[in-house]
């Protein structure tokens, strides 16, 4: 796998495997995550975001769902090395292999290792850094791969004590999608 970090990335000072185990501490209370969530996609071309809405749910350490229920029905779930795309409406049901898909394997594991609070698979393909205190935190991935760093500049996962808030990714051209974590769902 290739590590080198893109020329400009910023000078972080990475978490040691203390640290970033105290971070997930924090969210081992948080064993089952069912909440709502409000998902915002900029781009420098749109006068205002992108907006769609669903639920995320995850059961450690295997299935995590996307589920988009506006403006359309959408679903992703994900479940060891297989990712399913559901799309009632387009009558649209894709399913691939992460092995297959190694830039996807990249960010589907930023979710799932941090969720899982596993620290080996997210170090292999992140550089992680940590900012504020337990009370306020922001847990920051910028990717090692270069393919990655084509697509992905930097994931975000903030947060207050134990609860996750939002998480956002940042694209080099500028794009920018914010998921905001709301009240737990059914």
């Amino acid at each position: 796998m290739d590590t080198q970090v893109a020329h400009g990335a910023p000078a972080l000072n990475p978490l040691t495997d203390t640290e970033l185990n105290l971070m997930h501490a924090y969210w081992r209370a948080c064993n089952y995550l069912s909440v709502g969530m409000i998902y915002l996609k900029e781009n420098p071309l749109l006068t205002e975001p992108l907006k769609t809405q669903g639920i995320l749910y995850f059961t450690p350490p295997a299935p995590f769902e996307k589920h988009v229920t506006a403006p359309q029905d959408e679903r992703y779930l994900i479940q060891g090395d297989k990712v399913v795309f559901e799309n009632k409406g387009k009558a649209i049901n894709r399913s691939l292999s992460l092995q297959d898909y190694p830039v996807l394997r990249a960010l589907v594991e930023a979710f799932r290792s941090t969720l899982t609070n596993d620290v080996v698979t997210l170090k292999r393909f992140y550089l992680v850094t940590l900012q504020g205190t337990p009370r306020r935190w922001v847990l920051i991935l910028h990717p090692l791969n270069k393919a990655v760093q084509e697509l992905v500049e930097s994931i975000r996962f903030s947060g207050e004590e134990e609860q996750l808030r939002s998480i956002e990714t940042r694209a080099p051209d500028g794009d920018r999608s914010l998921m905001v974590i709301t009240s737990g769902a059914q």
